[in-house]
């Protein structure tokens, strides 16, 4: 049941950055937002993998200390909602201002900064499976970082989104242009802040859940 949970609020929390990007990017430039293709490619080859490690792994062994579960209560209630939407909320948010950041302060073209709205939201949500342990357990050692499946979801999805830059048709097909250094230590650090902004507010508005 844990484990099915996660795996609905993982997918839930990342589809939900997809419609807020494409919605705020949308309104500002529509020549910035995420194209019908890269949705797709994320959807189908980058969120799969995480999400089907999550259903295989193990249960919490803080699982016992846990209050016996409602069997009327349903699948996603109401707090995890609220967690769906602000762990979707933090992704938008850095995502958004790295795109921002590029277009507006470094005067990159919409090609460019549609790229790193691309490739920061992919290896954002890639990152976010980490996100997905049982509240009592520490960041280091909880149930998710003890599963040899998400590690391997993680290798597999980073893996492929570093090589589409060398398959000449996959460039083509998801509007790929070259990135400069600069550009590519601005999408690993969106890619990672989203997690270490939802450990802290985590800690701060589910402390034991």
């Amino acid at each position: 049941f844990q484990n099915i949970k996660k795996f609905i609020i993982y997918l839930l929390s990342c589809n939900l950055s997809e419609i807020f990007i494409v919605a705020i990017t949308g309104f500002i430039d529509i020549s910035l937002t995420l194209l019908p293709l890269q949705i797709l490619f994320i959807n189908l080859v980058t969120d799969v993998f995480p999400a089907l490690a999550l259903g295989m792994g193990k249960e919490s062994p803080l699982i016992m200390k846990y209050p016996p579960r409602d069997p009327a209560s349903p699948v996603i209630d109401s707090k995890d909602w609220r967690k769906i939407v602000l762990y979707a909320s933090v992704m938008t948010a850095v995502v958004t201002i790295a795109c921002f950041y590029c277009y507006y302060s470094l005067n990159l073209g919409a090609e460019i900064c549609n790229n790193v709205i691309f490739f920061s939201l992919a290896f954002s949500q890639i990152f976010h499976v980490l996100n997905m342990y049982s509240g009592n357990a520490t960041f280091i050692k909880n149930e998710i970082t003890q599963n040899i499946y998400v590690w391997a979801a993680i290798i597999i999805s980073s893996f492929i989104l570093i090589v589409i830059e060398f398959i000449e048709p996959l460039v083509k097909v998801l509007s790929l242009v070259p990135m400069n250094k600069e550009v590519w230590m601005i999408i690993f650090i969106a890619a990672v802040s989203p997690v270490i902004i939802i450990q802290i507010l985590k800690k701060i508005f589910y402390p034991k859940n």
